[in-house]
């Protein structure tokens, strides 16, 4: 049977010509909503679509097929099935530094009648180094069409933004130049207020967006809650958030110098630098530089004006000041993975230092000032040996234990409380179920895998349970989107609650359920932390964390 291809009538973009892949579901792939002078320049929405546009052809925009992906690594796509342990049938990605913003919309099917339909905008993890919403673990149309099978339709769009070196190099030759730090996240914040320009022509309804980030991209929609321009009206934030902090100005020079090592730039004068910059090859940035130089949001006083904190946070006053997004996104639902910690292991598999020894040294560097009680408490609560004299699987696992409590669990907890504590709106979640697929992390709850199971596109791959395990978390969250409560709301102080996803990697039963208080044994969860220590005193673990994964001296 061959595609459908449909064609809708726009009002802002002109005829636009669809295809359909699943059924029920239409897709239009590849809609540019931004243009770039070069590879560092800010984006310019695109709020009209001239007729000379490249995709259109014979009065009719080509929305069938995928654009070219943002510049990252070659195997990006295949990096990341790595880390989920099963991979999709994918095509080979064309790559642009500059013909890239683009979105993949997902409509229920265009014969539908009814009302303006509420609109999820993902933007995908990958570190800020790699990904895009093109890669077939972020296909939209399994969740539109759940959503149409369950009477509540949703419009779907993934967002895909600059990365590494074009997203988030940056220094002070880049300013002298007059470009702008962090341009993967103003890329993001273009594309949702192209959402409100056009999404209208499509169906959806611009004052119902709901933004839904995993890892990264979950960071990045807590950075957007900086924002005093309303950028959507719900949040799901998978797996991420901003108190895993971003980097000072001053360490992004660093960065800055080692891509000039690693491209062979040898000027010295700043101005050449960032010419070098303009002109050298895409391939070259993609293929020399890669994963080895650490590139993400940096503090610069505009979509990121000072770091998110756990002390901030632990002051509703100035977690308001922190967020104005508190006064247009009211509700939100975060959530975690038992071992999201995972997501580091690949980037400590080079390391020859004990590193639960190295983890309790930077414990106790950092806690001891305040408590040398403190340090030992963590290294015995989480078994991480400091006498080992080899790596493990085990030590490891205890290392990236802590990592899962203070990078991502405790962030979720810290957010839903805060707008809980507002009087808004919010909801948590655990998810626990094991990872099925043979890799080092098999029978644990993974990090990538609460989205891979909400988006439903390694559904036939899974177990039985497993899958109804999705189906439900799927059209919790399509739920959320329409604006009701699949669980009841956490509320501090009454009913400290939350949904725990789970089916066993056997079995054909969905356990998942609502816990309604904090007890580790019902939800999955250590509350070692949380029994040591005020929140405030987490930022100094966190401390801990970062200088671990900059190695030992």
């Amino acid at each position: 049977m061959s595609e459908q291809t449909p064609i809708l009538q726009h009002p802002t973009i002109g005829p636009i010509r669809g295809v359909v892949k699943t059924v029920g579901v239409t897709q239009f792939l590849g809609v540019q909503y931004a243009t770039l002078k070069d590879r560092f320049s800010r984006a310019e929405l695109l709020k009209s679509y001239p007729s000379d546009h490249p995709r259109v052809q014979y009065g009719i925009f080509d929305a069938t097929t995928l654009a070219p992906i943002p510049l990252s690594p070659a195997n990006g796509c295949q990096w990341e099935h790595a880390l989920i342990q099963q991979s999709l049938e994918s095509p080979e990605f064309g790559q642009s530094d500059t013909e890239c913003l683009t979105l993949n919309i997902a409509v229920p099917d265009l014969q539908a009648d009814g009302p303006e339909w509420p609109v999820l905008a993902l933007v995908h993890g990958g570190a800020f180094a790699t990904g895009s919403s093109s890669y077939p673990q972020y296909d939209l149309a399994r969740i539109v069409q759940r959503s149409v099978k369950i009477g509540k339709p949703i419009i779907a769009v993934g967002v895909n933004y600059r990365l590494g070196v074009p997203g988030f190099l940056y220094s002070s030759a880049m300013k002298a130049a007059g470009y702008k730090p962090n341009n993967g996240l103003d890329d993001q914040r273009q594309g949702l207020l192209w959402i409100k320009h056009h999404i209208a022509g499509f169906g959806g309804d611009e004052h119902r967006v709901t933004y839904i980030g995993e890892s990264s991209g979950a960071a990045s929609g807590t950075f957007h809650l900086h924002s005093k321009e309303p950028l959507f009206d719900q949040l799901i934030s998978m797996s991420g958030s901003s108190l895993v902090k971003a980097k000072q100005p001053e360490l992004a020079e660093g960065s800055f110098k080692r891509a000039l090592q690693l491209l062979d730039i040898s000027e010295t004068d700043e101005t050449a630098q960032v010419q070098r910059l303009l002109t050298v090859p895409m391939e070259d940035i993609r293929d020399k530089i890669a994963r080895k130089v650490p590139m993400a949001p940096i503090v610069d006083g505009d979509l990121i004006p000072r770091t998110t904190s756990y002390a901030q946070m632990a002051d509703p006053a100035r977690t308001a000041e922190l967020f104005p997004g508190m006064q247009w996104c009211k509700r939100i639902m975060f959530g975690d993975c038992k071992m999201d910690g995972n997501a580091y292991g690949p980037r400590l598999a080079a390391r020859v230092d004990i590193m639960p020894k190295t983890m309790a040294t930077f414990l106790a560097a950092t806690l001891d000032p305040i408590d040398r009680e403190l340090a030992p408490k963590i290294v015995s609560g989480y078994g991480l040996n400091a006498s080992a004299t080899a790596n493990s699987q085990e030590s490891l696992k205890a290392v990236l234990d802590l990592a899962t409590d203070i990078c991502f669990g405790l962030g979720a907890r810290t957010f839903v409380r805060s707008w809980s504590q507002a009087g808004l709106e919010a909801f948590l979640c655990h998810f626990n179920v094991p990872n099925p697929w043979d890799g080092p992390w098999r029978g644990h709850a993974t990090h990538i895998l609460d989205i891979v199971f909400v988006l439903q596109n390694y559904r036939e791959l899974l177990p039985v349970g497993q899958q109804k395990a999705g189906d439900k978390q799927t059209e919790d969250a399509i739920a959320f989107i329409h604006g009701e409560a699949p669980w009841p709301a956490y509320k501090i102080g009454a009913q400290e609650g939350a949904m725990v996803y789970y089916a066993p990697e056997q079995g054909e039963e969905d356990q998942s359920r609502f816990v309604s208080g904090e007890i580790p044994g019902e939800t999955g969860r250590r509350d070692i932390l949380q029994k040591l220590m005020k929140q405030e005193v987490l930022d100094k673990v966190m401390d801990a964390w970062d200088l671990f994964m900059k190695g030992p001296k």
